[in-house]
C-alpha cells in the first residue's frame, strides 16, 4: 500500500480501499471486532452459491453471543455492493442494559460489511455537519489573519534584507535546520514500498515540501529578528548562541530548563481541565490526553511524531514571537503590546467554550496564554519552542508509569526526552562548572 499525501503514512483512508478484495478492519482495545468492510471483486460471471454467509463467525469475534440477537429489517446500508443483507439486535455481553445493532452484508454469500453499533452511533454521509454561523465568521478571520501575518512578514524581511539589519546566517541555518529536520521526518516515517516510481516521486514531494516549509519560516525569521532585538534584545539571545552553537552556554541551558517547566505546567493545566469537571459536578469531557495512538505503531512511528513535533512547535513558537513583534510595531508602548499579543494568542487558542464549563475552558485558555506570554517574554523564543513541544508530546502520546506494559514503549521514550532535556539544561546551566560544585562546597564548610 503507498500513501498519497505528506508525510505518506498509510492510514485507515489512504491509501482508499478501491482495489478488488482490499480489506478494512477495525477492533477495540480488547481486539474485539466493531467493522470490516471488503471490497468485492469487480467482475464474476459466476451464478450466486446456495446457503448464507458465515455470520456466527464473525459474531465471534466481535465476542458477542448469536442466539442473544434478533433479526431485525436491516437499515444501515453498507458503501460497496452486496446483494444480500442482514441485522440483528440484542444486548452487549457484558452489559446486558446496553442493546446494540449488528449490521451485515454479503457478496455470493461473502461478508463484505458487518458493523456493531450502539444507541450513540448516529449517520455521517447523509448530511453535512452544520457550523454555526459565529464559528465560521471566527475561522475565516483566523484565516485572514495567517495570512496578513504572512505577508506582512515578507514585507518586513524585505526591508530588513534591504536595509542590511537582517541576519541572513542565522535565519539560513534556522531553516536548514528545520527543513532537514522535516524532511528526515517524512523520509524515516512513511511508507515505503519497492516501486522505485513512486519511490521517487514520494521523495521528491518530500524534499518540495520541506523546501516550502523552511523557506516560509527563514522569511519570518528574517522579519522578526531585527525588531526582536530591537523590542526585548533577551528574546532571541539564547537561540542565537544555540543556533551558533555554543551548546554549552548558561543562557542556553536556562532558556531550556524554563521551557521545561512551562512545558510541564501548560500540560498539567490541560490536565487538569480534563479531570476537574467531574469532580465539579459536570459531565466529564472528552479525554483527548493520549489520543496519538499512531506512535505506538514502532520507533520510526515514535521518531517521526518527535521530528514533526519539533518542526511544528519551533515554528509555531517563531510565529508567537512575530505576533508580538507586530504588536510593539502598532501599539509602540511595551505594556499595551504585550496585552495586545495576549488577546491574539487567546484567540488562536480559544475554542470559545466549545466545552462544559465554559468557565473552565475560558480559565484554562488564559493559563495557557498567560504561559506561553511568560515563555516567550521573560525567557525568550528557545523557551516558548521547548514548551511548545513538551506539552505536544506529553499531551498526544498515552502516558502510563507501567513501564513494563506493551503499550509503554512511547511513555517511556516521551519521559526520556523530558528528562534528557532536563538534564541538558542542567549542565548547560552550570556554564562550565562541576555539576554539583555548589553542593560539594556546603558540605565542606564547616
Amino acid at each position: 500500500m503507498m500513501s498519497l499525501a505528506v508525510p505518506f503514512t498509510v492510514t485507515e483512508n489512504d491509501p482508499a480501499p478501491r482495489e478488488s478484495d482490499a480489506h478494512r478492519v477495525e477492533v477495540d482495545a480488547r481486539g474485539r471486532l466493531i467493522e470490516l468492510r471488503s471490497q468485492p471483486i469487480q467482475f464474476d460471471a459466476t451464478p450466486r452459491p446456495a446457503g448464507q454467509a458465515p455470520w456466527k463467525t464473525l459474531f465471534d469475534a466481535a465476542d458477542l453471543t448469536m442466539g442473544n440477537f434478533t433479526a431485525v429489517e436491516p437499515q444501515w446500508n453498507p458503501s460497496d455492493y452486496a446483494d444480500t443483507r442482514a441485522a440483528w439486535e440484542g444486548p452487549l455481553d457484558g452489559r446486558p442494559e446496553i442493546t446494540v445493532r449488528v449490521e451485515g452484508a454479503a457478496y455470493h454469500n461473502r461478508p463484505v460489511y458487518f458493523v456493531v453499533l450502539g444507541p450513540w452511533n448516529v449517520p455521517t454521509r447523509m448530511t453535512i455537519p452544520s457550523v454555526p454561523r459565529t464559528q465560521q465568521i471566527l475561522s475565516l478571520l483566523f484565516r485572514i489573519g495567517v495570512i496578513a501575518l504572512l505577508v506582512t512578514a515578507l514585507v518586513l524581511a524585505r526591508r530588513n534584507t534591504r536595509s542590511g539589519r537582517a541576519d541572513l546566517r542565522g535565519a539560513t541555518r534556522f531553516a536548514t535546520v528545520l527543513g532537514v529536520t522535516y524532511f528526515v521526518a517524512t523520509v524515516v516515517g512513511g511508507h515505503h514500498v519497492e516501486d522505485i516510481n513512486l519511490e521517487y516521486i514520494t521523495t521528491a514531494t518530500a524534499l518540495a515540501v520541506s523546501l516550502f516549509q523552511s523557506t516560509v519560516l527563514w522569511m519570518v525569521y528574517l522579519a522578526l529578528e531585527p525588531y526582536g532585538r530591537r523590542f526585548w534584545p533577551d528574546t532571541l539571545l539564547g537561540w542565537s548562541r544555540l543556533l551558533s552553537g555554543h551548546f554549552r552556554d548558561a543562557r542556553v541551558g536556562r532558556e531550556v530548563l524554563a521551557g521545561v517547566v512551562c512545558g510541564i505546567a501548560f500540560t498539567a493545566t490541560y490536565a487538569a481541565r480534563l479531570l476537574l469537571p467531574q469532580q465539579l459536578g459536570y459531565p466529564a469531557p472528552r479525554p483527548m490526553m493520549g489520543a496519538g495512538v499512531d506512535v505506538l505503531l514502532g520507533d520510526a512511528a515514535f521518531m517521526r511524531g518527535v521530528m514533526f513535533a519539533l518542526f511544528r512547535n519551533v515554528g509555531g513558537a517563531l510565529l508567537i514571537t512575530l505576533v508580538f513583534v507586530i504588536c510593539r510595531l502598532i501599539v509602540r508602548r511595551q505594556a499595551a503590546a504585550i496585552v495586545l499579543g495576549m488577546a491574539v494568542l487567546y484567540y488562536y487558542e480559544s475554542s470559545f467554550g466549545a466545552a462544559d464549563p465554559v468557565w473552565l475552558e475560558v480559565l484554562r485558555e488564559a493559563v495557557e496564554v498567560a504561559v506561553l506570554t511568560i515563555a516567550t517574554i521573560r525567557f525568550g523564543l528557545l523557551t516558548a519552542a521547548v514548551t511548545l513541544f513538551l506539552a505536544e508530546l506529553l499531551e498526544r502520546a498515552p502516558m502510563t508509569f507501567d513501564v513494563g506494559h506493551w503499550s509503554a514503549t512511547a511513555s517511556n521514550a516521551t519521559w526520556i526526552v523530558v528528562l534528557g532535556l532536563t538534564a541538558f539544561g542542567y549542565y548547560a546551566a552550570r556554564g562550565g562548572l562541576p555539576l554539583f560544585s555548589a553542593a560539594s562546597d556546603r558540605a565542606r564548610t564547616p
